[in-house]
Parts: C-alpha cells; sequence; structure tokens
C-alpha cells in the first residue's frame, strides 16, 4: 500500500535501542550493536512463505481469505504511536498469536511474535515496543517472549482490524448449537435473510448476485456467499462457503439437498465470522443483545 510506510522508513521505530525502556518513542534512536538472530526465511509462519504481491496494492486481492499467498500485512509505522492502542491490545487473542525464538551466532536467545488466524488468512508481525532490536531482514526481535507477544498485540489493534477473539467457557456454554441455528434460519418468514442482514447492517441490500450456486449432476448444491462491497470494508470477510456438516463433504466443499440449505448454511457460517469479529455478540444477536431472527 502506497500510503503506509515500508521498512525502515519510520526513523522513529527502526532506529530503537534494545536498551530502550519505552513502548515506542517519536524520537530516533541510534541502534544498538547488538547481534540479532536470522532465519531462513523472513515470513516463518509455517506454510505462509509467500506473500500476496496483490494484497497490500491499492486494488488489494480480489481473491480475499481464498488466496493460497500470504496476506502480511505492511509496516505500521506511526500508527503504533497512538496510546488508545495499548488498550485495544487487551482484547486480541492469545489463540491467534504465534511466538518464535531464535539464537545468534553467538547463541543469544532472541524472540519474535505475529498473529495470524487462517480463517482471516492476515498475517501481522510483532513490530516497535521494548527491548527490541530490528535486524536487516526486517525481523522486531526481542529480548523476551512478552515483550514480543504485547508489541504484536498492539500492532493488530493499530491496524483498526476486527480481531477474532477466544470464546470463555461461559460464552461457549452459551453458544447455539448448529444444527438448532440451521433450523431457526429454516423458519424466517419468506425464507428471506435481507431482515435478518439489514439489522446488522442497516440500509445495505443483500442483492440476488451476493449468491454464485454451483449445481451438480445428482442435485447436490452448493454456494459461495460474497457479501457487498460495502460491508466488506466492514468486516474483512470477502467471500463465505458453508460449513454445516449436515451435507457431503467433496472436493473441500460442502454440498446440501437445495439451495436453500446451502444458501442458510453459507449465512450461518457469516454470522459466525462476524461474531468472531466482533461485528454481532454471537450467532444470533447485536452487540447490544437484540435478536436477529
Amino acid at each position: 500500500d502506497a500510503t503506509r510506510p515500508a521498512v525502515g522508513d519510520d526513523s522513529s521505530l527502526s532506529n530503537m535501542s534494545l536498551d530502550e525502556s519505552s513502548s515506542v518513542s517519536p524520537t530516533p534512536h541510534a541502534h544498538a550493536a547488538t547481534e540479532l538472530p536470522v532465519l531462513e526465511v523472513r515470513d516463518w509462519i509455517k506454510g505462509q512463505s509467500v506473500r500476496c504481491k496483490y494484497f497490500n496494492s491499492r486494488t488489494g486481492c480480489k481473491r480475499g481469505r481464498e488466496c493460497n499467498y500470504a496476506h502480511v500485512q505492511s509496516p505500521i509505522g506511526q500508527r503504533l504511536l497512538n496510546k488508545t492502542h495499548s488498550g485495544e491490545a487487551a482484547h486480541v487473542s492469545d489463540k491467534f498469536i504465534h511466538r518464535k525464538e531464535a539464537l545468534t551466532p553467538s547463541f543469544d536467545l532472541f524472540y519474535t511474535a505475529a498473529y495470524y488466524n487462517p480463517n482471516e488468512n492476515w498475517i501481522c508481525y510483532a513490530e516497535g515496543g521494548s527491548n527490541v532490536g530490528q535486524s536487516p531482514q526486517g525481523i522486531w526481535w526481542y529480548r523476551n517472549e512478552d515483550d514480543a507477544a504485547a508489541a504484536v498485540k498492539r500492532a493488530v489493534a493499530a491496524c483498526g482490524r476486527p480481531m477474532a477473539a477466544t470464546k470463555t467457557s461461559a460464552e461457549a456454554a452459551e453458544a447455539e448449537p448448529s444444527d438448532s441455528l440451521m433450523r431457526r434460519l429454516s423458519k424466517v418468514q419468506n425464507h428471506n435473510l435481507q431482515p435478518i442482514f439489514q439489522k446488522v447492517f442497516p440500509g445495505i441490500l443483500l442483492r440476488k448476485e451476493c449468491w454464485r450456486f454451483t449445481h451438480r449432476n445428482d442435485g447436490l448444491v452448493t454456494v459461495l456467499f460474497i457479501p457487498p462491497k460495502e460491508v466488506q470494508g466492514k468486516v474483512y470477510i470477502s467471500n463465505v462457503r458453508p460449513t454445516w456438516r449436515r451435507g457431503t463433504l467433496e472436493d473441500k466443499k460442502w454440498w446440501y439437498k437445495d439451495e436453500r440449505t446451502a444458501r442458510n448454511a453459507a449465512f450461518m457460517r457469516f454470522l459466525e465470522l462476524c461474531a468472531q469479529n466482533r461485528i454481532l455478540k454471537d450467532e444470533r444477536h447485536s452487540l447490544n443483545g437484540t435478536a436477529l431472527f
């Protein structure tokens, strides 16, 4: 993205000292001469070493989370200086924080971290923070694991993306089973999902073009749900396939007896993702507790 600084462009971050005690300083410092680890590959998340060349472009990646390449957040830079992100960072789920440790040639141990949720296909690497140094590979290294994790959580918060959070045991116990949700959706008046959708996104139409059905010779159906463009920028969900397990799984897709069932299954999955991203309280309720259906 041309509006974001490249690695090394932000002197207030790239020149931090390893002994610096403040979380992020707007004042340049001389980089400590400490030796830092070097990895075989810069993008160290397993299976995510090849970056999508379109993700950070002005047009973005049209394939969204279905893309076969890694969607890696570009450097955040000065946005890390916003102190409000420290509070927001507390809501970033530990479930998706990946940690890595490495030794220097002189056997000095360092840590780094990244946020990666496979359901989003989005990676944000640790940046800035305390006890930090940036290697020539562009990787930010920390003296302890906690500092690395704290730095990546602040980076995620600074991006302003909705973040999937781990449900508490109480929330999990209250979660409604998928079969029950599907039964409720099947009883929606006139099988019209538009009123539900507008409770979540007022004024935005759920058009027929959002549903791309595929039919098999044996009569089974699957669907790709593409949310309206006005919604994609709010929830970072570009397309959704159904995952309800009461169908037939073939070719990594779930197939159902008819279009209505396939559509409801995909819509239910969309509501689940909205709940994970804190757009909804859960699959059936808005953030203020209002029932959707």
